[in-house]
């Protein structure tokens, strides 16, 4: 597959601090100062000085602006011109989400492909730079397993992917413990597991010293065992090498907590189950209903309740603008306060009458048998105005278990509300006076 990646290289040279020393066109100003402010390699005192060992590569991704992500790699490169210490070079790769989304490799898998292929720069480049275009040539791992710890504990797991789902309430980073090989690997896998739209949520640095925590759900990875290092203030601390964890967070919504252990359950039990599981909700967020009603008849019962409790708002909305289809898809798992909210919606009711849709009429018929509220007038004007929605009510009505009370009630509420003229709402009235009489006799 062939790509258009953008670059930034941040470095400093000869008589001249840290600055920009090349950038592809394409980046504005406001792109510039996002990549230099996180184009930052420091390390600490001890290793600063130490001429005999390698220094450690850090790797960075983040999202950019709505289209974009970078992938970035700093390394050492040795003293400056007058003998100091501390000199970086930082390179960075700039991708459209569109393209990386096809691509289908990790932000991980992509690092191990650059280095492989020498794409990284080592040495410092000044002047104009191009966007490069990139052909790769390897495919994604397809099979895939948690990472071990993630395997052996189930709490770890569910807290992991309440975080990475709902990064606007974890605020502090998830602070990750290991050597690189682990932390790599602990990261690729995690990847695996998350839907394409986590990914540009999430962010990591896998060499953290004092640098500034990037955007989004934050990994923030060392390898490095120093007191000299100090986490920053974390929601997530996960020791790779002790295989053991501690949690800050703190669980705010429990239809985002059954969310997050339903995922947990499946990535540890069925991953097919969740790439469709994953499909699904996709398809809600894009909105594309018809492939969405299609693939939801068939879901298992549990796969049904936690889309439809994640995504209620979106469901709720697009049925109260008049998506009956969706409304008969989704009928079975809306509780009686989802009714209150959507069956005040005239144009739903209009659209139900349309299409003489019965299953939904009478669900609805039965909603406005059992409602209380104050601001019934209107609901009944629709029955008084359509006979066949009318003739429904009324085989509600005369049903032998229903409460004699409530019949009495609605029947006199129908008739105070017939509007005053001649035609078809005297054959009602004569209706409704019948069943009146059948209810006193009853």
């Amino acid at each position: 597959m062939m790509l258009k990646v953008d670059q930034h290289i941040y470095g400093k040279t000869k008589g001249r601090d840290f600055s920009t020393l090349a950038v592809s066109a394409a980046m504005t100003k406001e792109d510039l100062k996002v990549l230099e402010k996180y184009s930052l390699y420091q390390l600490p005192h001890s290793l600063l000085y130490d001429e005999k060992t390698i220094k450690p590569k850090k790797y960075i991704y983040y999202k950019l602006n709505n289209e974009s992500v970078v992938l970035g790699r700093g390394i050492d490169v040795g003293r400056d011109e007058f003998g100091r210490v501390g000199n970086f070079l930082f390179h960075n790769f700039i991708f459209k989400i569109k393209e990386f989304e096809i691509l289908g490799l990790t932000p991980i898998e992509l690092i191990w492909y650059f280095e492989e292929k020498n794409i990284f720069q080592d040495k410092y480049y000044e002047g104009k730079i191009l966007t490069l275009d990139l052909k790769i040539d390897v495919c994604p791992q397809k099979e895939m397993l948690l990472p071990d710890i993630l395997e052996k504990k189930k709490d770890l797991t569910d807290l992991l992917f309440y975080a990475c789902f709902n990064r606007e309430e974890i605020k502090d980073p998830i602070y990750v413990n290991g050597d690189e090989k682990k932390i790599f690997d602990f990261l690729n896998k995690l990847f695996h597991f998350l839907p394409k739209r986590v990914w540009w949520s999430i962010s990591y640095n896998t060499f953290w010293y004092k640098e500034p925590l990037l955007p989004g759900t934050f990994f923030c990875c060392t390898d490095f065992k120093s007191c000299e290092i100090r986490p920053p203030s974390y929601s997530l601390k996960i020791d790779l090498e002790k295989q053991e964890y501690e949690s800050k967070i703190y669980i705010k919504n429990e239809i985002k907590d059954e969310h997050a252990k339903y995922v947990s359950q499946k990535a540890l039990t069925d991953k097919q189950s969740l790439s469709c599981f994953y499909s699904q909700e996709e398809l809600v967020m894009s909105r594309d209903w018809e492939k969405f009603i299609a693939s939801y008849k068939d879901s298992p019962q549990d796969n049904k309740e936690i889309v439809y409790k994640y995504h209620k708002e979106d469901f709720l909305k697009e049925v109260s603008q008049g998506n009956n289809t969706l409304l008969s898809a989704i009928l079975k798992d809306i509780n009686r306060d989802d009714r209150n909210r959507i069956y005040k919606s005239n144009t739903l009711i209009q659209r139900i009458i349309e299409y003489r849709d019965e299953i939904l009429a009478n669900d609805f018929v039965e909603w406005f048998y059992d409602f209380h509220a104050d601001d019934k007038r209107e609901l009944y004007t629709i029955f008084l105005n359509n006979l066949w929605l009318f003739e429904l009510l009324i085989a509600k009505i005369t049903e032998k278990n229903v409460k004699v009370s409530k019949n009495i009630e609605i029947i006199q509420t129908l008739i105070e509300n017939i509007p005053d003229h001649e035609g078809r709402n005297d054959v009602i009235e004569v209706r409704l006076l019948e069943v009146l009489c059948e209810s006193f006799e009853n």
